[in-house]
């Protein structure tokens, strides 16, 4: 789009140029149609001054020769700068209009030479982000094939390296995909869907996160400190290599991060799995969520544990209603703050509380249950909780 600007802008310089000659054309030709009728009838009423007022025939006929002769030299002279104007002013149209056909000519060679050419041939090529691979894998195909003819032709468009990496990610081509968005890393700085894109491709291609991973971690958390992908790969690889607290660590904040109600059951699905493999004397709070009334299934369940009364929380646990009934655990893996760890509370409250909007509000969701106080001790044996969310309005739980 930005080249068809710059190409109407040439061509609207260019018509401006050819415009310009006509314009200073008609200037001239009126000045000098004025000019030689000036002197025409100047001349006429030189003689007719004669007439009046000279009365020797002889020296009136000699002055009359004389004037006739100074007007027909004037006139010849003038008769040739006109000439010499008309002349100039065709050598100045033909220069204004060889100069339009160069700004023309420049601009169209600037468009074909910067990017332009080929651009039609990718056009419309974000569709692919959509496309299927089990369904749509032929069109995934050509996409590829044309933007790899794209890049070739030039290098520098970062756009489609982006595209292009998306279309290998999509069959399974990691280090194809990998060395896309490195390309379109360098030329679209500090683009978090590029870092994003990037870092898991090369997770996928190599199962692990190297030291350059870990730089594109950082990156990305730098712009966004809760994303999503990043925490998944964290704690897909923390598993991995059996860092059963970090993976439920990063996981939930995986969880937590997320809107998407699917997204998030699977990533609990993998949080209680690992925490079964948790020593059974690490503390904690658990928490076993049995609604009585009816809960919308795409509101969101938010689990807290907070100083009584109200206050900075000190752990979070965030699940879809949708995977009512559950239980979840309230511990320091889970905590808000490393400095507020739950395990250092003397004393503190559970509260379930429903959200329409996905996210906690004090003052439009109001709580579903509160626990009792609760104590340091109660943390350290582990104490189970039974929250029957039946009114928001709900009592402490005695």
């Amino acid at each position: 789009m930005i080249f068809a600007f710059l190409i109407l802008a040439f061509v609207l310089v260019a018509l401006i140029f050819l415009a310009r000659p006509f314009v200073g054309q008609n200037t001239i030709e009126s000045e000098d149609f004025d000019e030689l009728g000036y002197r025409r009838q100047l001349f006429k009423d030189q003689l007719h001054e004669l007439e009046e007022k000279v009365v020797e025939n002889e020296i009136s006929s000699e002055l009359k020769d004389e004037a006739g002769s100074v007007f027909l030299s004037e006139q010849e002279q003038q008769t040739e700068v006109i000439a010499q104007n008309k002349s100039g002013g065709r050598i100045i149209l033909g220069a204004f209009i060889g100069l339009a056909l160069l700004i023309i000519v420049f601009g169209l060679s600037s468009y074909w030479i910067v990017g332009g050419h080929g651009l039609l041939e990718i056009e419309g090529a974000e569709e692919l982000l959509a496309l299927d691979p089990n369904q749509e894998a032929s069109a995934i195909e050509d996409w590829t094939r044309r933007l790899t003819q794209r890049v070739q032709r030039n290098q520098a468009d970062g756009k489609s390296w982006y595209l292009l990496g998306h279309a290998h990610l999509k069959v399974g081509a990691y280090a194809e995909a990998s060395e896309a968005f490195s390309r379109a890393n360098l030329l679209v700085k500090g683009d978090i869907n590029v870092l994003s894109y990037w870092l898991q491709a090369r997770y996928l291609q190599s199962g692990e996160v190297d030291f350059q991973s870990r730089e594109i971690i950082e990156e990305i958390l730098q712009l966004d400190s809760g994303h999503v992908a990043v925490r998944e790969v964290l704690g897909f690889n923390a598993l991995k290599n059996g860092e059963i607290s970090t993976a439920i660590t990063e996981l939930s904040k995986a969880i937590s991060a997320s809107s998407n109600a699917t997204r998030q059951r699977v990533l609990a699905v993998l949080v209680a799995e690992a925490r079964n493999a948790l020593p059974a004397e690490v503390g904690g709070v658990l928490v076993a969520l049995n609604p009585k009334g009816e809960i919308a299934k795409e509101s969101t369940i938010f689990v807290i544990a907070r100083p009584i009364g109200g206050g900075m929380p000190y752990a979070v646990v965030k699940r879809p209603a949708m995977m009512l009934p559950f239980s979840v655990v309230l511990d320091d893996l889970v905590s808000m703050q490393s400095t507020r760890l739950l395990s250092r509370a003397e004393s503190f409250e559970v509260v379930v509380r429903v959200s329409q909007s996905g996210t906690i509000s004090g003052r439009s969701d109001k709580p579903a249950w509160i626990s009792k106080q609760l104590s340091g001790a109660d943390y350290g044996e582990r104490v189970e909780l039974s929250a029957k969310m039946d009114d928001p309005r709900a009592k402490p739980d005695e």
